[in-house]
């Protein structure tokens, strides 16, 4: 999974968070969290989670 840390939806010209519909445009292969600068704030977008080698969720 790739981690990123500190966005702020304030610098973006949107103005507003980060949704997993975004994240999707960035990646299709793998998951990925990005979190905002405060901390309290955590977008996650998963295609596909294993947990002992049985996938348990997919998109």
């Amino acid at each position: 999974m790739d981690l990123g840390w500190g966005y702020d939806e304030g610098k973006f010209a949107e103005k507003r968070s980060i949704t997993r519909w975004d994240l999707d445009e960035g990646t299709e292969d793998f998951p990925v969290a990005i979190i905002r600068t405060c901390g309290h704030i955590r977008c996650v977008k998963v295609n596909k989670t294993y947990i002992n080698g049985k996938c348990v969720f997919a998109r």
